[in-house]
């Protein structure tokens, strides 16, 4: 190999002819027996560029007869037509004259550079930048470099920068004078409206003497942290991130530059999920390798869709993406962990780096998130979330993320998303619909889960396993399935080595059917139980396995098998995504794993576990594939679950039975009680030495023999005490407890005493906690509020222990007491104190909590003794509390902080200081506060809380001059030439005879058909017939109050004048009326009136008065109501009907 990392330049528009570019040695790691002397020479028939632009001079005595070789030029070169050559030189040990048979041959490339002159002028350019603001945190920073349009490269130091408009954006960015980088502030506002911030600068070129000024056009983009967690990823090859980025060509100011590889790639998976554009689709982070780019996207509407959303649309359509993008795409998703050299499992430690990543690709800009990315040897499943914080991918599907003064982590949900993080619990299939979710994570224990309804018999339900034809021997053969085949489970396991297949058919040894076929519209419950290679596959918590009287299993076969996968490998390495509903592709599916099913699954899927980890089985539609329905439909319809007031209420979840389409259970959301859970359940305050104690029925007793469940709302402050206990018999006991502030299940099924615990969620902080314990024979499950990660735990069927735990009537909460009928609080013990509980359920039905209450609870269920019980649950934890240095009291349930008031902050050392310090206005404003709000002093171009967005002013707008006096000139001459038509049309009606509209002849049809029609009160009433021009005819003396409805026969003279009914003339009308007018003798009916108020005693007149005087008296505006109803609303509002001289 080269003895240095040779980087050799030569300069371009010389003369270069036989010019030496470098003299090379070699040095090699082997012993000097088999090292030099070294040969060299270019490889025969080399037919790359360099080998024709460059030659080799052999030098066999260079280095103390080691050997080197001479690099020379055979012509001159242009660094515009190329920037770099790559010459292959041939390298060889031993050599000595003699053809050694263990002489070692490799070929080896030298770059050599082409050095770059400033010869050519530059022009203006355009340069577009993205600024992707991680999370808020990222701020004066470089974003790129002004761009100037320049076939040189190497010319900097000849250039000078200087920013020249807007002003106000002096604010927001700064130039370099000398390398042109620009800086963006921190605290830059996002753009609005997908309006980017554009700015000028000079570029001056010292070389030509000239000037030339470029545009700068960034776009800020607030990117939150779900974006990142929520980030899908795609290996493509032969590219890097500058290419992926740059623009499809020149970028020029004005002028549109094509569009980039990375703007088509977004712009095509925004069409593919079927958003309005690739603003949706956001590029959060690229890393370069070698030959290859891994690009994390992200999408998003209003909610980001999860990461397998994001890859398995690019899976799907490669190839529609490779061509309208211009990549190659090598693999989706990119999965860290397809080795095995784990012990316990592997999960991908992902870490943002607090400085962006900022690639420059001339014309082109991105400023985004810096990612490392590790696989790591664990399972943090079960510590999840860890920490214990708001993070981007807690809640789903647009839920937003609370973190109470308890610490405590909820998800405020959209309508729809019923799991505690707003999964969504349930999808739809069809039998030729397949979705796709996060890939399993591979842990060498664990518990994979799902539940399911179907009418049909056979179908693929869960595949996890390669979805393009590899070679067995040279990839991983992991691959996981399960499907329903004639009605009952077929499970097949590939850890790399060798397949297990674990198959149930119902029947128990004798051949008998205990479990009937799971095709029955019955919802069912299939457990996958890992303990490295051991599997166990159980149906309903094996219910149907055969116990004699003393509850001794003599028979697990009908609904429980166990296998071990052959060979060495425990974790499942597999590269894709997990398929639910059938297997991708379904039309002609990889070669491996042989005997999967083509048929999918028809019917609904929910509550999918892997590891405690609830799945998001909600999947966006894309494009031309079919993924099923999010949702149940079918269990939504028989449910009502759409209706104002579903079938179970809304404070309720429904669980449906297709057969015969009823519903089958509704089960009330925690703190509601009642048919149609809409009662809210009592509160109850545990007081020093309370209990409370109920008696069951022996149908209760017998009920929950084999398997029971009980739960409670609680909330304390006591780290040690009994929540809930029953005891059989025998004095072994089930108990619920706190120790030590966390949730315990101490229980003792006949093989001694065992603990289930949640050691890694704290119970005792004072916030409300939901607790619930399932007994499925043997197994237990223990779960804390959501029941995910940290807050559940569970212990799979035991077949040495008995399935039966017959309890003793007596039942009790808030301690421990004896089983018999309501005990001296003397006996207590574990007494539970400060501590507050709400709806208690035994085998779902509610508990009284008042001897009142008894009537209101289910059959054979009687509360019997609450000693020490009050209801309520309030604390005055601020009483007699004196907090001193400008702090208040805040309450926190039996606990309180004194804290900062409000207007002030909590510095590192503990003191509260004003919000004002540090300054958090932007460029350093002066700030205040005002009415406990941080209130910063804008200056004039500046607004917003903290003043960072800034007002363009009009005489700052970036629209060029020309284009400014251009626009002034057309609308000058439109204003001339509307005034000339003005003119015109005047001077026209003059010339006309002197004519106007009240001398036009009635019956000229050419006139009056440009009289228009104004009767009508709204758009599109075009009632003409409802309105009698004949109302306004004037009145006589004696009808002075009346409209002149008829007219008599003899009162003809009067009415000649009048318009026809028919066509009505308003001219001719209005011409006669002026002439009344006129002639009129009666000085009083010309005296003026004052209408200086308006309302029902308004001395306004009617309509009447168009035709009459009036007189000082009231007038009476009934008749207003004969001129038919669109007058009627007139009339009263001048008080028809009325003596307004009351």
């Amino acid at each position: 190999m080269f003895a240095e990392n040779y980087q050799p330049i030569v300069p371009e528009n010389e003369d270069n002819n036989n010019r030496v570019v470098v003299e090379i040695f070699a040095q090699d790691p082997d012993t000097r027996v088999y090292g030099p002397p070294f040969g060299f020479a270019l490889p025969q028939g080399c037919t790359v560029p360099a080998c024709a632009e460059f030659s080799l001079q052999y030098n066999s005595g260079a280095a103390g007869g080691n050997g080197s070789a001479t690099i020379r030029t055979s012509t001159n070169f242009d660094r515009e037509a190329r920037k770099e050559y790559f010459l292959p030189i041939v390298m060889w040990d031993m050599n000595n004259g003699q053809n050694n048979p263990e002489s070692q041959t490799a070929t080896n490339t030298l770059t050599i550079v082409i050095g770059d002159k400033n010869d050519n002028k530059h022009s203006p350019g355009h340069q577009e930048i993205t600024f992707n603001n991680f999370d808020g945190k990222f701020g004066d920073v470089e974003i790129g470099r002004v761009y100037a349009e320049d076939a040189d490269d190497w010319d900097l130091p000849d250039k000078t920068f200087t920013y020249v408009s807007p002003e106000i954006y002096k604010n927001y960015f700064s130039v370099d004078g000398e390398s042109g980088k620009i800086t963006i502030k921190k605290g830059v506002p996002a753009t609005q409206n997908n309006e980017p911030y554009k700015f000028e600068v000079d570029v001056y070129d010292k070389a030509f003497k000239n000037t030339e000024t470029c545009t700068v056009a960034v776009t800020v983009k607030d990117l939150p942290d779900e974006a990142l967690k929520k980030a899908g990823s795609v290996r493509l090859t032969g590219i890097s991130a500058e290419e992926f980025i740059a623009a499809g060509g020149p970028s020029k100011p004005g002028i549109e530059p094509p569009p980039s590889k990375m703007q088509k790639f977004r712009a095509e998976v925004a069409r593919l999920l079927q958003y309005p554009g690739p603003d949706n689709i956001e590029i959060v982070g690229l890393i370069d390798g070698p030959n290859y780019l891994d690009v994390r996207f992200s999408g998003h509407a209003s909610p980001y869709v999860t990461a397998s959303q994001m890859e398995s649309t690019v899976m799907l359509n490669a190839k529609s993406i490779e061509d309208a993008a211009g990549i190659k795409i090598g693999q989706v998703p990119i999965n860290l962990c397809m080795e095995e050299k784990f012990s316990i499992g592997c999960y991908v430690d992902e870490v943002a780096s607090a400085e962006p990543l900022v690639i420059d690709a001339n014309g082109t800009s991105l400023t985004t998130v810096k990612l490392a990315s590790q696989a790591k040897d664990g399972c943090p499943s079960k510590e999840f979330p860890e920490p214990v914080v708001c993070s981007g991918d807690y809640c789903f599907n647009g839920g937003t993320c609370v973190q109470d003064d308890w610490s405590k982590l909820s998800c405020r949900c959209l309508p729809g998303f019923d799991g505690q993080r707003c999964q969504q619990r349930r999808h739809s299939f069809d039998g030729n619909s397949i979705a796709f979710y996060k890939g399993l994570s591979p842990c060498t224990q664990g518990r994979t889960s799902i539940e399911f309804i179907t009418l049909e018999p056979d179908g693929l339900i869960m595949f996890s396993g390669p979805v393009i034809d590899i070679d067995p021997n040279n990839s991983p053969q992991d691959f996981m399935t399960l499907e329903l085949k004639n009605g009952y489970p077929h499970f097949r396991l590939n850890l790399g080595v060798g397949e297990v297949a674990l198959s149930l058919d119902g029947l128990n040894e004798q051949s008998d059917v205990k479990m009937p076929a799971l095709n029955d519209g019955q919802w069912h419950r299939i457990d996958i139980d890992r303990d490295f290679q051991d599997v166990t596959l159980t149906v309903d918590h094996c219910k149907y396995a055969t116990a004699d009287a003393n509850g001794t299993v003599t028979d697990w076969t009908p609904c429980l098998t166990q296998g071990r996968v052959p060979g060495g490998d425990v974790l499942l390495n597999v590269q894709s995504l997990l398929q639910l509903g059938g297997r991708y592709p379904r039309t002609s599916p990889p070669s491996f794993p042989t005997g999967v099913p083509t048929k999918g699954f028809k019917g609904c899927l929910k509550n999918l576990f892997h590891n405690s980890i609830l799945y998001d089985l909600y999947y966006k539609p894309i494009l031309n594939w079919n993924s099923g329905t999010n949702g149940c439909p079918t269990e939504e319809r028989i449910c009502r679950e759409n209706d104002p007031v579903p079938f179970c209420g809304v404070q309720a979840s429904c669980q449906s039975s297709w057969n015969g389409e009823v519903v089958e259970a509704c089960t009330c959301n925690p703190g509601w009680r009642g048919a149609k859970c809409d009662q809210a359940a009592p509160v109850m305050d545990l007081g020093s030495k309370s209990f409370l104690q109920w008696e069951l029925s022996s149908n209760q007793i017998q009920d929950a023999e084999r398997m029971a469940s009980f739960q409670l709302m609680f909330r304390s402050r006591e780290h040690n005490g009994s929540l809930f206990a029953m005891t059989n018999a025998a004095q072994n006991q089930i108990d619920l407890e706190l120790l030590n502030g966390h949730l315990r299940l101490r229980y003792n099924l006949g093989q001694g005493e065992h603990h289930l615990a949640l050691d890694k969620a704290t119970a005792s902080d004072g916030a409300w906690h939901e607790a619930r314990v399932e007994r499925f024979g043997s197994e237990l499950q223990l779960t804390l509020d959501a029941g995910e990660g940290r807050t559940y735990n569970y212990m799979q069927i035991d077949e040495d222990v008995d399935v039966l735990f017959k309890a003793l009537p007596y039942i009790s909460a808030g301690g421990r007491v004896p089983t018999m009928a309501s005990p001296s609080v003397d006996q207590i013990s574990k007494d539970l104190v400060k501590t507050c509980v709400r709806d208690i359920r035994f085998n779902g039905q509610w508990l009284p909590m008042t001897q009142a209450q008894n009537s209101e609870a289910g059959p054979g269920i009687k509360l019997l003794s609450a000693p020490n019980v009050a209801e309520g649950c309030t604390r005055n934890d601020c009483y007699q509390v004196d907090c001193t240095d400008g702090r208040f009291c805040y309450p926190l349930w039996g606990a309180y902080e004194c804290r900062c008031l409000a207007g002030t902050r909590l510095d590192a050392s503990g003191v509260c200081v004003s919000a004002c310090d540090p300054n958090p206005c932007f460029n350093n404003v002066p700030c205040s506060i005002v009415d406990n709000n941080v209130k910063c002093q804008c200056p004039p171009d500046f607004t917003g809380q903290f003043c960072n967005i800034g007002l363009v002013s009009e005489d700052e707008d970036d629209t060029p001059v020309a284009a400014i006096v251009g626009s002034v000139l057309a609308v000058l001459l439109i204003l001339i030439l509307v005034a000339l038509i003005f003119l015109y049309i005047t001077c026209r009606r003059k010339n006309d005879n002197e004519k106007n509209i009240l001398e036009v002849d009635p019956d000229d049809d050419f006139i009056r058909e440009n009289v228009m029609y104004y009767d009508e009160e709204g758009a599109g009433e075009e009632d003409h017939e409802a309105y009698d021009i004949t109302l306004l005819q004037k009145m006589n003396s004696e009808t002075l109050n009346r409209p002149y409805m008829n007219a008599p026969k003899e009162d003809e003279m009067t009415r000649r004048n009048e318009p026809r009914l028919d066509r009505p003339d308003v001219g001719s009308f209005i011409d006669s009326r002026i002439r009344d007018t006129e002639n009129d003798d009666d000085p009083f009916k010309d005296v003026p009136m004052e209408f200086n108020y308006e309302g029902g005693n308004s001395d306004a007149g009617s309509l009447s008065s168009l035709n009459t005087s009036s007189s000082g008296g009231s007038q009476d505006y009934d008749y207003l109501n004969e001129w038919g109803p669109k007058f009627a609303r007139l009339a009263d509002m001048y008080g028809a009907g009325q003596n307004l001289e009351s």
